[in-house]
């Protein structure tokens, strides 16, 4: 009975992988995850990888989908460059990694079959790339090349070779990082309750046989990498959401113009931030002021997509108004007023550092409009003199930032 059970998995494996799923189950979902080149870390971000996580959630934080979830086979794959023996182990631990992802973020899925498969190079999904590409140059060489019986590496370095490696660049390009995958096949059986897949005792995650690996030869052009056990590395990353942020506008410390922002998510999408900015120096003979209290509010949506993103980063538009006082003079002669900024949009970026820091960059354009009186300093300063008032108007930049934020008070906010 054992050997038939490892029979059926194993039928199960080839299925999920060449687009075919046998065995009882009634529906099949598939779902590929890419890897960067040489990483087995998975990264929400790459490619269309957040879209497929999506994808997890909404089936495994479903009580009524999971319930008829049967198992889960993960077949992992990497480009066929490089080292063949490391390449196998590159793929197993890809295969590993999103083992991991979802047994730490699901835990009930232990109660799944999950099955490994680790296929190396993958030269047959580099055919298919290839057969399905019109504009492939060189096509049919290329695909004499790939369906020949000799060494990989020796394959590798006769497609290097062609045109002077033109047409391997065009490779890289176009099919590589289509082959750095991990493809899930999540088996669903309507018959298998929730309640009765929890109950079932634990079962261990079974790796089906590795296939034989060609010795390796060397050759000058080919990258040789030795195999050495490495730790399976996981993206289940706690996220964090900041409470509040400190923030000051480097420009305007530059210009020794003390400056102070806070900013308060709302979600993860919203956020209101709030700056004051209040230089005062006065020179002692009272010649030069430049003296300012201003104040303004913005309110601020982040674009893009923002699961497993950590807030107050990436893209956003905002809308912000305020206004202030103001002193300025220079050798006696000088403007004092008040203003202020209304219908000002706003387009930023903000850019993770660290954990606790971020770097933002952002410019506003408003409508200003400022009363102001002229004046001139008479008996050393000490008596001002007004002469004549007016009003000013200007459309277009009122701002330009590049911060340090500080984010203060993380919260725990989920994993990933």
């Amino acid at each position: 009975m054992k050997f038939l059970s490892n029979i059926l998995l194993f039928s199960l494996v080839l299925g999920c992988y060449t687009g075919e799923c046998y065995g009882q189950a009634d529906t099949v979902s598939r779902y590929v995850l890419y890897f960067q080149f040489d990483k087995n870390v998975l990264d929400s971000q790459y490619m269309n990888n957040s879209t497929w996580l999506q994808e997890f959630d909404r089936i495994f934080n479903d009580r009524n989908i999971a319930s008829k979830i049967d198992s889960v086979v993960i077949t992992a794959s990497v480009s066929p460059e490089g080292a063949v023996r490391y390449n196998q182990e590159l793929s197993s631990r890809r295969a590993k990694a999103v083992e991991q992802y979802l047994v730490c973020k699901y835990p009930y899925t232990k109660q799944y079959k999950i099955l490994l498969n680790s296929i190396g190079e993958d030269w047959a999904g580099l055919q298919q790339l290839v057969e399905e590409d019109a504009n492939a140059p060189y096509k049919e060489q290329i695909l004499k090349t790939i369906t020949s019986d000799v060494d990989p590496v020796i394959k590798e370095c006769q497609l290097r070779q062609i045109e002077g490696g033109r047409v391997w660049s065009y490779i890289t390009k176009h099919y590589l990082r289509h082959l750095r995958v991990a493809r899930t096949c999540i088996v669903f059986s309507p018959k298998k309750g929730i309640e009765k897949c929890i109950e079932q005792p634990f079962e261990e995650c079974v790796e089906l046989p590795i296939d034989k690996v060609v010795p390796e030869q060397e050759i000058t052009e080919q990258r040789t990498t030795a195999v050495v056990e490495q730790p399976i590395e996981t993206q289940v990353e706690t996220l964090t959401k900041p409470l509040f942020a400190f923030k000051t506008n480097l420009l305007f410390d530059a210009l020794l113009l003390p400056n102070i922002e806070v900013e308060v998510p709302i979600g993860n999408r919203w956020s209101v931030a709030g700056e004051w900015i209040f230089p005062w120096w006065l020179s002692k003979d009272n010649s030069r002021a430049l003296q300012v209290q201003s104040g303004n509010i913005e309110g601020r949506y982040w674009l893009g997509r923002r699961t497993n993103r950590k807030q107050l980063t990436g893209h956003f538009v905002g809308l912000y108004g305020g206004g202030g006082y103001y002193d300025l003079e220079n050798k006696s002669s000088g403007y004092q007023g008040e203003f202020y900024i209304a219908a000002g949009v706003s387009y930023g970026y903000g850019l993770r550092l660290s954990k606790h820091f971020n770097m933002e960059f952002s410019i506003g354009i408003g409508y200003l409009h400022t009363k102001y009186r002229h004046y001139h300093g008479e008996q050393n300063n000490t008596v001002l003199m007004w002469q004549n008032d007016g009003r000013y108007t200007w459309v277009g930049p009122t701002k330009a930032k590049v911060s340090l934020v500080w984010l203060i008070g993380n919260k725990t906010g989920g994993r990933r």
